[in-house]
């Protein structure tokens, strides 16, 4: 099952794409949280690293994730697996005109064992999330002129 939405950004790809592909940058803008400790983006491919704190149905899960494609200023992906849970998170950018950026997200959930049951009563909830987070992705990065070098405070 995938979920997709898109959002057209009034900044530069060059800047919502070094936002937006720093995973540690995440946490201001997504609701489904994760904590990536000790995640250093210089060695972005192929990275796997313990993820904490992501909550589905209200329980705390331990995973992975991994850096599966990087293409600088075009898109970046991430494979995340938590059990009988994985999800393929792709984030692209394509510049439109000067200073304007639509970022295109991806979100491909492959559902073993009861997750399977839940799918159908949680995807349009997650949809709702995706868009919200879009919006607020949107403000934050229109708001503050360098948001990957400003600390943003929520």
């Amino acid at each position: 099952m995938t979920l997709n939405a898109n959002i057209l950004i009034e900044q530069p790809a060059d800047v919502v794409y070094t936002f937006i592909s720093d995973y540690k940058n995440d946490w201001k803008w997504r609701s489904l949280h994760m904590e990536v400790p000790n995640y250093d983006n210089n060695t972005k491919v192929r990275v796997n690293r313990s993820i904490k704190n992501f909550h589905l149905l209200g329980l705390m899960k331990n995973g992975s994730y991994r850096i599966i494609d990087d293409q600088p200023y075009e898109q970046i992906s991430s494979r995340i697996n938590f059990g009988k849970l994985t999800i393929t998170d792709t984030r692209k950018i394509k510049c439109i005109q000067m200073g304007q950026t639509e970022l295109e997200y991806n979100l491909k959930f492959t559902l073993h064992g009861i997750f399977k049951l839940f799918s159908p009563i949680l995807m349009p909830d997650l949809k709702k999330d995706i868009i919200r987070d879009l919006k607020w992705l949107k403000e934050i990065l229109e708001i503050f002129p360098s948001p990957h070098t400003s600390p943003v405070e929520l």
